[in-house]
């Protein structure tokens, strides 16, 4: 059955899609980003596809009594399906040739979801992760919108169907209810937890049934708009919303909820209320518009792989010359994906239900086959032969030498019979067990911090045989240092023998706060207390560090040309105001505090150490050290004498006592 078509609709696909494309260019002006709201585009999509989906579906019910959920089902593919696989297909060709392995194994992995509309799953544990790649570079995380629609197709007609069969009065309120429970989840699964919220079916829900409640009451009342007083003027007042929404409304402010409802209740005016011949809709019936609407779904697949491929293959942060051909790309993309695949694939008369059951198999078993392989393969490494070429000695995957920088305490810990450490939390390893040897006349230092708590972990275990007056062991922490990890702490079996314990973390200004705190419970519990700055930052890119710029622009691994390259490139140093209120603590408590930088960089020469001597990289992104580097870094410390406070500050081993707790064998 078809419904009439209404070229408004088409006109306000092209608004949402739009405003999604220049949102996802990440564009900044005067320090604002250039349609702040236009993540909402997806939530306009949401209300639309509940909307036309419910018109189909009761249409055809209305119009012969039956509903066919095969039908159904074939026409939802033959929608959604075949332009998603040229898009997967083509991407495929392109990460096989310049993704790193690492980069190259969470492409499959996202491949494989999308295919199994399970992608919003996938991408809510991918942002879980700590340090997992920015959204930005990662060219299939659009698809996870398509997941919550596909999850929404499976079960939807079926419940409306059953309902509709055995309901004859006061649906429209139950559907009207239903909207409000679910805008109510949505609002309260945000708060609790941001991401989950984000990507699963539970918070977009309403959204989608907003369009099914519109769709239905507009079928059953098709004379509503002259019931409500006003009704003409409601299609600008949602138009006001949307645009309001996209402009003013940041993705933190409630959203999914509170934050999505000016967006989806533009919407639903807009659909429900406009009629032909007023000025809304002759504004959103205009040419380019509709024309912009038609191809809205090709257009959407498409601009965020070819954004993110574009951001991959940038050694320098993107301009508007950058933007601007990759706006460009993704229309011509679309345009043809539109005539070539859509079109095509939406006539049955050209493409039988056989054959399109045919491609679609064939497309799926072949994606799901490559992505096994390459998972399986570990990425294929064997395919980048020039770039290992040009690399050397060096390592081009950065995401596989943060992997590396955790496996010294990951392989303690396997050791002893426990999980790998993280960043943010103590691991059980780090809550119970002793890694000091209790007998031994040495000064043993607890670190405490986050990532930057195991890097100087790594700089010090690892240069451990010229340090042999000293023990090593680490505490991870957030930065924000909360009371439950605190007690955590005060208990652990490493912290009772410490002699000294060294604060480590990545700090901000709006972090500061607890440190004092943090510091008296510290002198309290009898240890020496050092403070650490921040180490030096650089001004790294999403991909990029310093080294791999230089080296993919001129083709060599210039050590001294690369760490002087990196000494004009320090964003965060020894004037930070967060450094300058550790100071500022050291002085109060009377601290030794001890200067990242100093082992890091050389203010005599303007040089710091990005890449060692034999060429490998020491920095693996903004500031954090590989093993490397860490090895480098453990040297320079001991040169320095960068531990000598500790030294004359306090006698080793005068907290150490024999305890029952787990020690390190």
């Amino acid at each position: 059955m078809k419904i009439g078509y209404r070229p408004e609709i088409d006109g306000l696909r092209s608004i949402a899609v739009g405003t999604v494309l220049l949102y996802h260019l990440d564009v900044h002006v005067f320090g604002i980003r250039v349609f702040q709201g236009g993540f909402l585009g997806v939530d306009i999509f949401f209300v639309i596809s509940g909307f036309l989906i419910t018109s189909l579906i009761h249409a055809e019910y209305a119009g012969t009594g039956r509903f066919s959920l095969l039908d159904f089902y074939e026409r939802r593919a033959r929608r959604l399906l075949p332009a998603l696989f040229a898009v997967l297909g083509i991407s495929y060709v392109v990460a096989f040739n310049v993704l790193v392995p690492t980069a190259m194994e969470e492409f499959a992995r996202s491949a494989l979801a999308s295919i199994a509309f399970v992608s919003n799953i996938f991408w809510w544990g991918e942002s879980t992760v700590y340090g997992a790649r920015s959204g930005l570079v990662q060219p299939l995380l659009h698809t996870w919108s398509l997941a919550v629609e596909e999850q929404f197709y499976l079960v939807f007609p079926l419940i409306y169907i059953s309902v509709l069969a055995r309901v004859r009065r006061g649906l429209g309120w139950i559907g009207f209810g239903s909207v409000g429970v679910g805008f109510l989840l949505a609002h309260l699964l945000t708060r609790v937890d941001f991401a989950f919220s984000f990507f699963m079916i539970f918070s977009r829900i309403w959204e989608l049934l907003a369009g099914v409640v519109l769709a239905h009451v507009l079928a059953t009342r098709p004379d509503i708009g002259q019931r409500i007083p006003f009704a003409g003027a409601l299609p600008g007042l949602g138009l006001l919303m949307i645009g309001y929404s996209l402009v003013a409304v940041p993705l933190s402010w409630h959203h999914p909820g509170v934050g999505t409802l000016g967006a989806v209740v533009g919407t639903v005016l807009i659909i429900g209320f406009a009629r032909q011949g007023e000025p809304v809709t002759w504004l959103l019936s205009i040419r380019p518009l509709v024309g912009m609407g038609l191809i809205s779904y090709s257009l959407y697949l498409w601009h965020y792989p070819i954004y993110a491929f574009g951001r991959l293959r940038a050694l320098m942060e993107p301009g508007m010359v950058d933007y601007i051909a990759w706006v460009c790309l993704s229309f011509a993309a679309a345009i043809l994906t539109y005539y070539l695949v859509e079109q095509p694939f939406r006539d049955r008369a050209r493409i039988t239900r056989p054959v399109l059951t045919g491609a679609l198999t064939a497309a799926t078993l072949t994606i799901g086959a490559v992505s096994i392989v390459l998972l399986q393969r570990d990425g294929a490494p064997g395919r980048l032969e020039d770039l290992t070429e040009l690399y050397g000695p060096a390592e081009p995957d950065n995401v596989f030498l943060e992997e590396v920088s955790w496996s010294i305490l990951a392989s303690l810990a396997e050791q002893q019979g426990y999980a790998p450490s993280t960043a943010h939390e103590p691991s059980e390893f780090e809550r119970e067990v002793l890694w000091f040897d209790p007998g031994a006349a040495t000064q043993k230092l607890l670190i405490i911090g986050n990532s930057h708590g195991k890097d100087l972990f790594n700089a010090l275990h690892l240069n451990r045989e010229i340090f042999p007056e000293f023990e090593f062991a680490r505490f991870g922490m957030r930065n924000t240092i909360e009371e439950d990890q605190i007690e955590t702490l005060l208990a652990a079996p490493n912290f009772m023998h410490a002699d000294t314990v060294i604060l480590s973390f990545r700090y901000h200004m709006n972090t500061m706060d607890p440190v004092g705190p943090l510091i008296e419970r510290l002198l309290t519990a009898g240890k020496q207390v050092v403070l650490t700055t921040n180490t030096t930052e650089f001004g790294a890119s999403e991909v990029y560090s310093i080294a791999d710029r230089h080296l993919l622009r001129t083709g060599t691994m210039d050590v001294d040309a690369i760490n002087a390259t990196a000494w004009k490139s320090r964003v965060l140093s020894n004037g930070s105001p967060s450094n300058d209120v550790l100071r500022d603590l050291a002085a109060t408590y009377d601290l030794a505090i001890l200067e990242k930088e100093d082992f890091i960089c050389d203010a005599t020469r303007r040089t710091c150490a990005n890449v060692t001597l034999s060429g490998r990289k020491a920095i693996y992104d903004y500031g954090h050290y590989t093993l490397d580097g860490a090895i480098l870094f453990g040297r320079r410390i001991a040169e320095l004498g960068w531990l000598d406070p500790l030294r004359t500050r306090n006698e080793p081993g005068q907290n150490d006592t024999r305890s029952p707790i787990p020690q390190m064998q």
